[in-house]
């Protein structure tokens, strides 16, 4: 099954176009990685609690992309709900 052609561009920022309204400078994208390799996003509880929800769906995305990629690469099952298919 092909993935159908995208409907909208998907990026969260931009990098190149410094007129988008989505840039940000390589000094930002650095200081981004830098805060969530020391896991401020977890540690800090006023930023948690707004961004909690994401995070959750975000893992759980997560874990989708690495039974995609399980199946993809030969294990054979991807785990649904507690069942193996």
């Amino acid at each position: 099954m092909a993935l159908g052609p995208k409907r909208r561009p998907k990026r969260i920022y931009e990098r190149v176009d410094t007129n988008d309204k989505k840039f940000i400078s390589a000094t930002k994208e650095t200081e981004a990685s830098a805060s969530y390799a020391l896991g401020e996003h977890l540690r800090d509880d006023s930023h948690f609690e707004i961004t909690k929800p994401i995070l959750f769906q975000l893992q759980l995305i997560e874990e989708d992309i690495d039974e995609i990629r399980r199946f993809a690469t030969g294990s054979g099952e991807i785990n649904v709900d507690g069942g193996s298919f």
